[in-house]
């Protein structure tokens, strides 16, 4: 009996070939995603790394984007695919599909330089989160500076910039509000005083000043902190996807998972500090302000399972659930 040669993908008929480009395009379209893309305000940019991480943009990179970035360089086939589903992504957003709206609508597609190739990379701003890493020597001057943000959009016309914004929280953002007072922090550079003076700049500006609009939400993300399992969820609050990994929302310590090993000061425990020292500012602040941590893994303690009973009638033994 003759042996078959197994089929590779370029032997499969093209109708099964293009329905499998559309279902691989389709996996990030139907959720919000977490990305960490580097940004550069400073005056000299250079690539941003994370500490036990190589330098490499791609290795080690746990952003959601890097799911379907291999389909925009794969074949023309793949590539079309990406290009028809993000179309369709952008089709909700902007209604009057004319010239001048559909241009002024925020860039979905950005590139990744690792070494001598590039990489195509596409984001929804008006749905994912978006976590800005910024160099130590970056300086955020006034509100201006928003329009060296990535994928920001500072028209009157079309969906300007995003709706979600974070920065990453570590351990370095500790301080002690006694020897180093807010106004000296935000003078400073690096991604710390970035946040501080974006934050600052949110109670000043109105939506409508033609200047671009204010965030939904200002976010930090802090992966030293584990999210409870069974930490109490909201109606409307949105679940970040990031790979394997899934990023919601915690509010106080109580959401905090027990027992997983913390810096020296978490994310609630810094903007908890800020309240209390600019409490005149706080309430003119016109957005929301969030912290994101990873999903715990850990597992409830199951429910006992339901034993039907058994009843016995003559010949014939019934089951009741």
């Amino acid at each position: 009996m003759p042996v078959k040669t197994p089929l590779t993908f370029g032997d499969l008929p093209a109708e099964l070939r293009l329905m499998i480009w559309d279902l691989a395009a389709s996996v990030r379209t139907s959720r919000p995603g977490l990305h960490f893309i580097p940004s550069y305000i400073g005056n000299t940019p250079y690539p941003v790394t994370i500490k036990d991480v190589d330098v490499s943009s791609i290795a080690g990179n746990g952003s959601e984007y890097l799911l379907d970035a291999g389909l925009w360089t794969a074949c023309r086939d793949s590539r079309e695919a990406m290009k028809k589903k993000w179309k369709e992504v952008k089709r909700k957003y902007v209604h009057n599909v004319g010239p001048i709206r559909r241009d002024l609508t925020p860039s979905r597609i950005g590139l990744i330089c690792e070494g001598d190739k590039t990489y195509g990379f596409s984001v929804n701003p008006l749905e994912d989160l978006l976590c800005l890493q910024i160099p130590q020597d970056a300086t955020y001057n006034d509100f201006t500076s928003r329009i060296k943000l990535p994928f920001w959009n500072d028209y009157w016309y079309g969906q300007r910039g995003y709706r979600s914004i974070a920065f990453e929280f570590d351990n370095s953002w500790a301080f002690d509000p006694s020897s180093k007072p807010i106004a000296e922090l935000r003078q400073t550079p690096g991604p710390r005083a970035c946040f501080l003076n974006l934050l600052m700049d949110m109670t000043a500006r109105s939506e409508d000043d033609g200047r671009g609009e204010a965030f939904e939400t200002l976010s930090l993300v802090d992966r030293s902190v584990l999210r409870r399992p069974d930490c109490r969820k909201y109606w409307g609050e949105r679940v970040f996807h990031a790979q394997n990994r899934k990023f919601g929302r915690v509010y106080d310590q109580s959401d905090v998972a027990r027992g997983f090993p913390t810096s020296s000061m978490n994310a609630l425990e810094f903007l908890n500090i800020l309240k209390e020292e600019i409490p005149h500012l706080w309430f003119k602040i016109r957005c929301d302000i969030a912290v994101f941590a990873r999903n715990s893994k850990l597992k409830s303690k199951p429910r006992p399972k339901h034993r039907p009973k058994r009843v016995k009638t003559g010949k014939v033994r019934v089951e009741r659930i």
